[in-house]
């Protein structure tokens, strides 16, 4: 049983912590393939916002400024996907080791789930 302590004889406690180790490790994996996917794009576009900010300081015509915005907004947004991929992996575990562990506490508990 979660949090309390399991009954004698019961390897419950190295279950719940077998279980959490599952559930940090899934979180590290998509924190760092997040991270991985994020470094080439973010070199890259700030490249790309360098060029851009220096293409604004030799140009003064309106149409020059509205494209530098553009440029540094697709950028922004470029790096933005890979850690909404990662929001998005991590309310997914969350809410299932969520379900998990009230599945074995009804369980533990004999409880019958909610209809």
């Amino acid at each position: 049983m979660w949090p309390g302590f399991p009954a004698p004889g019961t390897n419950g406690l190295d279950e719940n912590v077998k279980r959490f180790q599952h559930f940090a490790l899934d979180i590290q994996k998509a924190y760092a393939d997040a991270l991985s996917r994020q470094a080439v794009p973010y070199v890259a576009a700030m490249r790309e916002l360098g060029h851009s900010l220096a293409g604004l300081n030799q140009s003064a015509k309106p149409q020059d400024i509205a494209a530098a915005q553009l440029q540094a907004y697709a950028a922004f947004f470029e790096n933005a996907s890979p850690w909404s991929d990662f929001v998005q992996k991590f309310d997914h575990r969350c809410a299932s080791f969520a379900r998990e562990m009230a599945q074995e506490l009804r369980k533990s508990s004999g409880g019958e789930p909610p209809v």
